[in-house]
């Protein structure tokens, strides 16, 4: 009769592992795609700075333009400081918990079962170096995006300090507190 409950809560372990790491993988995988497709409107915006003046000698600068760059250029900063003060360390700290969480559940688990089964207590130890290793690979894949993210920013801001702004016509300096970053 015992071994039947034994039986009863690995499959509900298993059961609860595999919806947990489906959940955890697509938030994951989620947040990397919004990363990414910031990263790639930021690059855009950095392109557009490096094409707003071509020739370095005449600057001609097309005001209407240069305005909506430097717009773009704000809201794509608040939206990373955004996504940076609410989703990324929320995430983080979501997937810590629940990764410790479930390491302790595992931990317990083996604990009162080591005397009663073998193979339930050596196939949990392999549970939990599995989850170590998930949890690495997810703290992995946010230090990526943040990674990722921060190269883009610093790019756009090479990018920025390359467009000459030093040579705009005077009338371009009333509106250049926009520019600075």
């Amino acid at each position: 009769m015992l071994e039947l409950y034994a039986d009863t809560s690995v499959i509900i372990y298993i059961i609860e592992c595999c919806i947990y790491n489906i959940a955890s993988g697509g938030i994951d995988f989620y947040f990397l795609v919004i990363v990414m497709h910031i990263c790639g409107q930021v690059e855009i915006l950095a392109s557009s700075f490096r094409q707003l003046i071509n020739n370095k000698k005449n600057p001609k600068l097309d005001r209407k333009k240069f305005i909506i760059i430097i717009e773009r250029k704000k809201y794509l900063l608040n939206l990373i400081d955004c996504l940076q003060r609410i989703s990324f360390e929320f995430l983080i700290l979501v997937v810590s918990l629940a990764s410790t969480i479930q390491l302790n559940v595992v931990g317990n688990y083996n604990n009162n079962n080591n005397n009663n089964c073998y193979f339930l207590s050596s196939s949990h130890s392999g549970v939990k170096s599995g989850s170590f290793f998930y949890v690495f690979a997810e703290l992995y894949i946010y230090c990526f995006i943040g990674d990722k993210l921060s190269s883009h920013i610093d790019n756009l801001y090479l990018s920025i300090y390359e467009c000459c702004w030093h040579n705009f016509p005077p009338r371009i300096h009333l509106i250049r507190p926009k520019f600075k970053v």
